[in-house]
């Protein structure tokens, strides 16, 4: 009955693996993903597989080695989508693949937020003119320019939000 209730857990855990597997794949990328979340599973069902031959309960019961041995294949392709994923997040973010993208991230995080404050006094100083201008009733229209502007901040800040949630999900 152990065994059976073993299986039973083990087929439970061997479904959610492939759609975990194909969720990652879909995403293009690490964030949400955990390596180290990842190896620990690997050696869990390692330790699961090493008991059954410390037991001697591989040939008595091979099916529940069996789907070990499954889950640990499918587990660790996730091992691999993590770093095709890694890949596509270096080549995102224009990134150099050193080992240091938390550094290179957070550098782009630090221009951005210059970026976005200097984007801010432009808008501040067009908002100022237009109402200067409004007031003086002069023919000059800078609205173009503020829409122009209100549009680069936003791209900005939409940037800069990606960047920020990657740096929080690798820690």
């Amino acid at each position: 009955m152990s065994h059976l209730l073993e299986s039973l857990m083990l087929v439970c855990f061997g479904l959610s693996w492939p759609i975990n597997v194909w969720k990652n794949w879909k995403a293009g990328s690490t964030r949400g993903m955990s390596l180290r979340f990842t190896m620990l599973i690997i050696a869990g069902y390692l330790c699961g597989i090493a008991a059954k031959f410390v037991n001697g309960d591989v040939m008595a019961h091979p099916i529940v080695f069996a789907v070990y041995v499954l889950n640990l294949f499918i587990v660790s392709i996730n091992v691999f989508v993590y770093f095709r994923n890694k890949k596509l997040d270096v080549k995102r973010y224009g990134l150099k693949d050193n080992g240091k993208i938390r550094k290179q991230l957070e550098v782009m995080k630090e221009r951005l937020e210059s970026e976005i404050h200097r984007k801010q006094e432009i808008i501040d100083e067009l908002e100022k003119s237009i109402d200067a201008l409004e007031v003086r009733g002069s023919p000059i229209d800078l609205r173009d320019d503020l829409v122009r502007h209100n549009r680069e901040m936003a791209d900005l800040l939409k940037r800069h939000n990606d960047v920020s949630k990657h740096l929080k999900t690798i820690g």
